[in-house]
């Protein structure tokens, strides 16, 4: 007889995702990427929408920022945002990225995505 078997996540292991990107994106900036701005980063702003699944956990589309310039830069001014995406990460690499956004993504396994994620948060922590 063959045995059915059910593999349920951790609940809100998606939840711990996204909380570790933005550890992540802190992490490895440090201070605010806004241009001109000092302040420690204190939060992390994902390039393309958050709920794009095949992009939301690539450090490479999360950036820190601090809490002022992530309201007030990234979301309140999405043009000038979009400007200093395309000459951070090059206009090919951000279309790419952008294409890849745009994968649909059917039922990703959040702990292994939670499990990569913390070596490469250790990484940024051991100044790797």
């Amino acid at each position: 007889m063959e045995e059915n078997i059910v593999v349920t996540q951790e609940k809100g292991t998606k939840e711990k995702c996204y909380r570790i990107i933005q550890e992540i994106a802190v992490a490895r900036d440090k201070h605010c990427q806004a241009p001109f701005c000092y302040q420690p980063a204190d939060c992390g702003h994902h390039t393309f929408k958050r709920d794009r699944l095949a992009t939301a956990f690539n450090p490479d589309v999360v950036i820190g920022m601090c809490t002022q310039h992530h309201t007030g830069f990234c979301h309140n001014k999405p043009k000038q945002f979009k400007e200093f995406m395309i000459n951070r990460l090059g206009e090919e690499r951000y279309y790419a990225l952008r294409r890849q956004s745009y994968t649909n993504v059917d039922h990703p396994d959040y702990n292994e995505i939670y499990q990569g994620l913390v070596k490469v948060l250790r990484a940024y922590r051991r100044g790797a």
